[in-house]
């Protein structure tokens, strides 16, 4: 609606049924400073992030929570332009495995998380409906790290310090690379 620029929300049963929602998927919700040409506007997300089974990341990690940020600048009516963030945090999922050299029985623990950063723009086919249907891409940088944790379990122990079980880190691995989304 052209000419205001905050709209008050009152909360009803329906509208925080409907927040619970988008917040549980991860669905985006934002709004305009003042929509139309030459305006910005800024969407802030907050939601889950489920581990799927590409790679097996469902093995070793769970649904954890995921939050973001995306600021366009509307360059006509129908073209805006900008930058997103996002970061995603997955639960530790415990797993039990076997050693290949000893035999002995490791359970582990991973933490992951997740950031991109991407320049985006969107295009707005039907500018002036009620919903609007867009195209939207994008193109970045993100970033991938997992730190595994464990212990020896069962009667097993570590060999270097004589049998012990204490917690170790066993795995820091980083990775950051190109990311694109449309």
């Amino acid at each position: 609606r052209p000419g205001r620029d905050f709209l008050p929300m009152r909360m009803t049963a329906r509208t925080s049924l409907v927040a619970a929602f988008l917040l549980a998927t991860g669905v985006t919700a934002g709004m305009a400073v003042e929509p139309g040409p030459w305006s910005h506007e800024l969407s802030l997300e907050a939601g889950a992030a489920f581990p799927t089974a590409a790679n097996r990341f469902s093995d070793t990690a769970k649904t954890g929570p995921v939050a973001g940020a995306r600021y366009l600048y509307r360059t006509s009516v129908n073209f805006a332009f900008g930058l997103q963030g996002e970061y995603y945090s997955f639960g530790a999922q415990e797993r039990t495995f076997v050693t290949a050299t000893t035999g002995g029985r490791i359970t582990a623990r991973s933490n992951d998380q997740a950031a991109l950063l991407e320049l985006v723009g969107r295009y707005a086919l039907l500018p002036a409906a009620r919903v609007v249907p867009y195209f939207y891409a994008g193109a970045g940088a993100a970033h991938f790290q997992q730190v595994t944790k464990g212990e020896p379990v069962g009667g097993a122990g570590w060999l270097d310090t004589g049998g012990t079980t204490e917690t170790r880190q066993l795995q820091d691995a980083n990775s950051t690379g190109l990311c694109a989304s449309a």
